[in-house]
């Protein structure tokens, strides 16, 4: 009883195994090799978005573009993480300058400039949103 139940796992895992091969079969050597690099950058960007370092997680992704242009499932990646890239700056600036609204002393056009801005971003911020989930969502669905 118990090797049946062994083999049948032991089947389960090189079926689990196989699927995941037969996605990335069909690849050519070139466009293999540029999706384990775009991987790579990939991951440098996501740490670097961790970190709050938006400019370098950004160019990252735009190198990656530019390097590896066959590495299409990491594109396709990069593109939620750049969405995910843009949200967090306009997070930021938008704190920034909620923060600055709430200064006392403020000359009435530097307030109403800070505001423009504010709602600017906010609505950046709201499309951003959006775009992830509806992006999200679709991604599942392929």
């Amino acid at each position: 009883m118990k090797t049946k139940h062994l083999l049948l796992f032991l089947l389960l895992a090189l079926t689990a195994c196989k699927k995941q091969n037969d996605e990335t079969a069909h690849f050519s050597e070139a466009r293999a090799e540029m999706e384990a690099q775009g991987s790579k950058s990939l991951s440098t960007a996501r740490a670097l978005l961790a970190e709050g370092n938006f400019t370098a997680a950004r160019d990252t992704l735009l190198q990656m573009r530019e390097n590896y242009p066959l590495a299409l499932n990491a594109r396709e990646e990069g593109i939620l993480l750049m969405d995910s890239i843009e949200l967090g700056e306009s997070q930021m600036l938008l704190s920034n300058i909620d923060k600055q609204l709430h200064t006392t002393g403020l000359p009435a056009a530097v307030h109403d400039s800070l505001q423009n801005n504010f709602e600017e971003l906010h609505q950046k911020v709201k499309f951003y949103q959006r775009k992830l989930r509806h992006d999200k969502e679709n991604t599942r669905k392929h």
